[in-house]
């Protein structure tokens, strides 16, 4: 069978891995993200695509409904169903169902496709032949370890729990928002409003905003609050984007902001230092009822039922409310981990964007019971960021990477892709902001670490595509006299991958982009 695959960008790793699981039956798979060339034609050539397979998969996520170019394909691939054309709705993500789909059966894939419940219904609507047995044992099996997970939460949140009691009644005089940049919600340019209701009566509701900058300003058109200079983010290192924290009558800058695209695995976070005393003068034009400026203590949120409200305000159009469990957003709000006579504490207060174990997790008595989402998140936070350490791995190694680039010292075989890949995210922040002779720079170290002569031989699809991306990447970055030598280069490993392996379509896509 020959099946095209309808997804949003965001969703790549998920279309990759539905590629992978229809290939191993032996079915055929067309991808929009290798298979077309991205110039005018792409609307023909989408076109074209659909109308040579028999199935059509639509992922389905929060960013997939909100594309243009998902919904124009969803109203291709009805028409086509009259010639004997199947579509086929997954959900990766809960989202509003498109008004296209509303009349068909979806296969429900929020657990993931790598899930081995979800990838034998996969199959099933792709005809493989699964016997009810197999599935039932998958789904059963997949029961099981939700059930483990939830067991052994129970066991270990009652001391969680203690540990949240030993600060529970400290004031917060610090807070961090994250987000991860790629997953920015709406428009480019967008305003991000966090809406921070401590309670209705004495105390209103903190701000936090956060925008991008896009050339001109942060926050244009955005009441009551002023951007940072422009000069501030010509031809400057400082990430391109800007939060406040507002709140009682006064408005407080960042005192630290880390850029995650400089390292490549590190979200955007803007850190906020409160504090101080908050004067008679201040209380009369506010009416605020605070002797220092402080966030009441996590018990008091609780009492009084603090929540959190996200808005995006778009540069053209009219505000509106973000469902934080049905976006693609990735944020947080936390109260960042430091040291006190109480120990080491930190613990977050909200999040969008759950994962499958944090749902699982929810369902857990312990957390269920919870009196407020608020001491719901920071319960979890607790149990779940504490035994963790691949993030802080991983800030460590990059660290190192980071460091031995610096100084130009030897890369271990077992870093080097790290190291390549480190190399290439910084090239790209650099282009972003108009640094493209760094960025050239920064492309020619990490194909350096490829060795003199890149042999194809052994290489697999994601380290031929990180080359041949490079490649690619590189002739943009260069005048047109001088990025045909990169052009070749890229053309000549496409053009070999494609003798070796004459199955895969999407090295012959590369070689003919190359070529363009």
């Amino acid at each position: 069978m020959r099946i095209f695959v309808s997804y949003s960008s965001r969703d790549r790793l998920e279309a990759l891995r539905l590629k992978e699981i229809a290939e191993g039956d032996g079915h055929q798979v067309w991808l929009d993200v290798f298979d077309i060339q991205p110039s005018a034609q792409l609307a023909e050539q989408l076109n074209s695509g659909i109308r040579s397979v028999d199935m059509i998969c639509v992922l389905l996520s929060p960013t997939a409904v909100d594309s243009a170019w998902v919904n124009q394909e969803i109203e291709t691939a009805r028409a086509l169903e009259t010639q004997g054309v199947q579509v086929l709705p997954i959900i990766l993500r809960a989202a509003p169902l498109p008004e296209g789909l509303r009349d068909l059966v979806a296969i429900d894939a929020t657990l993931g496709l790598s899930d081995d419940a979800v990838a034998l219904r996969v199959r099933r609507a792709l005809g493989t032949q699964v016997r009810d047995g197999v599935l039932l044992d998958a789904l059963r099996g997949a029961e099981l370890a939700d059930q483990a997970v939830r067991d052994a939460a129970e066991q270990a949140l009652p001391d969680v729990r203690r540990r949240l009691e030993r600060v529970a009644d400290l004031p917060i005089t610090e807070l961090s928002l994250t987000i991860d940049q790629d997953t920015w919600p709406g428009p480019q340019g967008a305003l991000l409003e966090l809406l921070f209701t401590i309670d209705h009566l004495f105390l209103g509701s903190a701000v936090i905003v956060a925008a991008p900058y896009d050339g001109e300003a942060t926050w244009r058109g955005y009441p009551g609050l002023e951007p940072s200079p422009r000069e501030e983010f010509f031809a400057s290192t400082k990430p391109r984007a800007d939060a406040r924290f507002s709140w009682a009558g006064r408005v407080v800058l960042p005192n630290r902001v880390i850029d995650g695209t400089d390292l490549g695995e590190q979200p955007l976070r803007f850190s906020f230092t409160l504090g101080g005393e908050y004067s008679a003068a201040e209380r009369r034009a506010t009416m605020a009822q605070l002797e220092r400026f402080e966030i009441p203590s996590l018990r008091k949120l609780i009492d009084r039922h603090a929540k959190v409200r996200l808005r995006v305000f778009p540069l053209n159009g009219d505000p509106y409310d973000v469902d934080p469990l049905r976006t693609d957003l990735v944020a947080t709000l936390t109260v960042p981990l430091r040291h006190s006579d109480h120990g080491v504490y930190g613990f977050t207060l909200w999040r969008t964007h759950q994962d499958h174990e944090s749902q699982v997790l929810l369902a857990s008595p312990s957390l269920r019971d919870c009196a407020t989402d608020i001491e719901r998140e920071a319960l979890l936070s607790l149990y779940r960021d504490v035994p963790l350490r691949a993030a802080q791995t991983s800030r460590e190694r990059v660290q190192r990477l980071a460091a031995l680039l610096a100084q130009e010292a030897p890369i271990p075989d077992e870093d080097r892709w790290a190291a390549f890949t480190l190399l290439v995210g910084q090239a790209r922040l650099l282009a972003m902001r108009g640094q493209r002779f760094e960025a050239g720079q920064q492309i020619y170290q990490a194909l350096r670490l490829t060795g003199d002569a890149y042999d194809v031989t052994g290489a697999d699809y994601v380290e031929f595509f990180r080359v041949w991306s490079a490649l690619m990447f590189m002739a943009d970055l260069l005048n047109p006299e001088h990025a045909g030598f990169y052009l070749n280069a890229a053309s000549q490993l496409a053009s070999q991958m494609s003798q070796l392996h004459p199955g895969e379509p999407d090295y012959a896509s590369a070689l003919a982009l190359s070529r363009a």
